[in-house]
């Protein structure tokens, strides 16, 4: 995060495959600027900024020299 706070839920109950239905939020976590949040693999999530403050944040992806990124 760069600048503000960003928020971050997490749907630990529901099944990544489950593309239907409403998701809850069974974990939240909050990152103010000049902190990092990696994102759990395999469990939804919806990031928004709930301050007032303009929010810039960057995102990097990790993964294997050359194998594609697999996004579900």
């Amino acid at each position: 995060v760069l600048q503000g706070e960003l928020t971050v839920d997490f749907d630990t109950t529901s099944s990544i495959n489950d593309s239907d239905g409403d998701k809850g939020s069974s974990m939240r976590k909050t990152v103010k600027a000049g902190a990092a949040i990696m994102a759990i693999q395999n469990v939804w999530h919806q990031a928004s900024n709930q301050s007032d403050e303009q929010l810039i944040f960057m995102v990097s992806w990790i993964g294997e020299k050359g194998k594609p990124v697999v996004m579900q």
